[in-house]
């Protein structure tokens, strides 16, 4: 939505291309977040958690996303996000 603000019709289709979705989680979850976050469950190969801060690491991927997003309390995801995972070079 943000990048129909300020492009093209057609840039923003290319430029979504290119971009991966990130969501909250958390209290801070709208309900896309949510949505995705369900997703996430079933498919957790597709996203990876990380921790809301800098330097990197502690990034949880695979069965872990499910573990972590079934066992921790809203309170607890606040401290993360939830993102699309990208796989280089894969079209």
């Amino acid at each position: 939505k943000v990048l129909a603000r300020f492009c093209r019709p057609n840039d923003v289709e290319l430029l979504s291309k290119c971009m991966a979705g990130i969501w909250a989680l958390g209290g801070e979850a709208d309900e896309v977040a949510k949505a995705e976050r369900q997703k996430a469950i079933a498919n957790p190969n597709n996203y990876v958690v990380k921790p809301q801060r800098e330097g990197g690491g502690n990034n949880f991927y695979g069965d872990d996303v499910r573990r972590l997003l079934e066992t921790k309390t809203d309170e607890e995801l606040a401290a993360f996000i939830l993102m699309q995972r990208i796989f280089p070079g894969k079209n």
